[in-house]
This record gives C-alpha cells, sequence and structure tokens, in this order.
C-alpha cells in the first residue's frame, strides 16, 4: 500500500492524563522537593517552578542531557532552601521517575494508534523534558511510529515554527497531508494557518472521537 499521508499525535493531554488529579508537572516536581526537606515550600511554588523552567533563555524541554537538567535544578533547590549535594540530582530524578511511572494513560488510544503503520505514515509531536522520554516510549512504543520530534531532542518546541517545518522537511509531506492531533489551542492553529495542516483538538480519553477523526482523514 503506498502512503501518502501523515498522522502526528501530541502525548501529554491527549494519550497520558494530565488532570490535576494525575499529573501536572508542577505538583509532581513540589512532591518531589518535598521528599527532601521538612521545611514548607515557598508559598508561591508554582511562580518558583515556572521561573525555573528556564535558564540563560533556554527552556527545559529543550535540554537533551540528564546533567544540564543541573542548572535548572538549581535553581529550584536554591528556592526551597534545600541544600545541594552531588547525589541530590540523581536522587531527584529518580524520585521523579518514580512517581510519575503510574501517570494514567489511554491503552486503547495507544494501541490504536500503534497499528496505523501499514495504513499511513505516523510521528509523535511533543514538548517534554528529557525525564519525560522512557515513561513516553513505554506508553507509546517509538518503534511504532516512522518519526518523533520531541523538543529534548530536536531543541524547538510548539508552536515555533522551526517545529513544523521540521516535520515538513523530515517527512517530505505538507499541507493536507499532515493531520495533528493535540490537545492545545496554540499549538495547533500555527499548523493549520500558516502550514496547511489539518488539525484535531483532542483531550484524554476522548478516544472514540479522535479515532473516528483518523478514520475519516484516511479515507479522505
Amino acid at each position: 500500500m503506498k502512503k501518502d499521508k501523515l498522522v502526528i499525535m501530541d502525548w501529554g493531554g491527549v494519550v497520558e492524563s494530565h488532570s490535576e488529579e494525575s499529573y501536572l508537572a508542577h505538583n509532581v516536581v513540589k512532591h518531589v522537593l518535598e521528599q527532601f526537606t521538612t521545611e514548607p515550600l515557598p508559598h508561591n511554588f508554582n511562580e518558583v517552578f515556572e521561573q525555573s523552567l528556564m535558564v540563560d533563555g533556554v527552556p527545559i524541554n529543550e535540554i537533551a542531557g540528564t546533567k544540564k537538567l543541573q542548572a535548572y535544578l538549581d535553581k529550584l533547590f536554591a528556592a526551597c532552601h534545600i541544600e545541594v549535594h552531588p547525589e541530590l540530582y540523581i536522587d531527584f530524578m529518580d524520585i521523579y521517575t518514580q512517581i510519575t511511572s503510574d501517570t494514567p494513560y489511554d491503552r486503547e488510544l495507544a494501541r490504536y494508534l500503534a497499528g496505523l503503520q501499514e495504513r499511513c505514515y505516523t510521528g509523535i509531536l511533543s514538548n517534554l523534558t528529557v525525564l519525560d522520554g522512557p515513561r513516553q516510549n513505554r506508553q507509546l512504543g517509538w518503534e511504532n511510529y516512522d518519526y518523533r520530534w520531541l523538543s529534548y531532542e530536536t531543541g524547538c518546541m510548539k508552536p515555533d515554527l522551526e517545529a513544523y517545518r521540521l516535520v515538513e522537511k523530515d517527512s517530505n509531506m505538507s499541507g493536507s497531508q499532515i493531520l495533528f492531533i493535540e490537545d492545545v489551542e496554540e499549538n495547533l492553529a500555527i499548523p493549520r494557518e500558516k502550514f496547511g495542516w489539518q488539525t484535531y483538538a483532542a483531550q484524554y480519553k476522548g478516544t472514540k472521537g479522535t479515532i473516528d477523526v483518523i478514520e475519516r482523514f484516511l479515507a479522505q
């Protein structure tokens, strides 16, 4: 079968739950930090967390190696008055991985997506940190996708234009050949309006709606 279409999936908020009850990054990081201090964390922790996501103008989601995360973690540790020692970075990452390992995800949708390769090209376009990559791989199985555009590997994040240009360059596809499924409208507007992609605003556990959209796209 000749494949002339590309289905691209976002991950967090579509396949993996990002609800208040399951996974929100600032809640997880707050819980991890609480393991290293008996003192209360800053009352404005959400603001502290947001400020820690950028060092020297580079977002944490564009950092490829775990060693390079230290500068970002140092901002958190300093703001929370946590004394830094060499093992602290490893301990933080280990506990983060443990806490997030059982985050709920849409297994039915993941199975469906894994079976699409015979019918079309498939890819993942996701903003995430290097710490989240292994969890995404366990849930989706990277081997089930033709392309992977992860922000910490590509060095660019949605909704930057370069993120979408890279997709078209790597896949040699463009415009209506591409269906992009994502939960954040800001990340959908640019590829839809500037690149002519077909887009769908999905939400976690909107399984049937997402599958129906893909099936209609493939039937065109």
